[in-house]
């Protein structure tokens, strides 16, 4: 019971903050699509792809987020920003440098442990033909 209070009062803040804050809100909301898509995607545990688009998708939208509070937070501008296809390509190309990102540094992780194990093969090999030579053929089991 005492959760659900809490958590029902963190959604009516949440929502009073939104609403209070509404040219911020729609510029997150629009900008962070490609974030809502990669959280429903992304089926790993720790939702490594997920951050990694986050991280580069609200750092594009922070830009439009500074140009908007500068400009006074007002909803012409954020609605201006939105309508704006410059602005929401390069909200979206940051999601897209997130992507890359993800991609990069995964295939860069499975080559290094690729790598990792070739060389632990080869050392298991040499170990191997060593007890052979020190004990004979009986110990390789054929």
């Amino acid at each position: 019971m005492k959760y659900k209070l809490q958590k029902l009062i963190l959604i009516f803040v949440c929502l009073c903050a939104a609403i209070i804050l509404l040219p911020v809100t729609i510029i997150v909301a629009v900008g962070m699509l490609p974030t809502l898509v990669s959280f429903f995607v992304d089926k790993t545990r720790g939702k490594a792809q997920t951050i990694s688009v986050g991280a580069f998708n609200f750092a594009a939208c922070f830009l439009f987020l500074v140009r908007l509070l500068s400009a006074g937070s007002l909803l012409d501008e954020a609605l201006s920003i939105v309508t704006d296809p410059v602005a929401i390509i390069v909200i979206y190309m940051g999601a897209g440098a997130g992507y890359l990102v993800d991609i990069v540094v995964s295939s860069v992780a499975v080559g290094l442990a690729y790598k990792k194990i070739e060389s632990r093969q080869v050392t298991i090999k040499k170990i191997q033909r060593d007890l052979v030579e020190r004990w004979g053929k009986e110990v390789s089991g054929g």
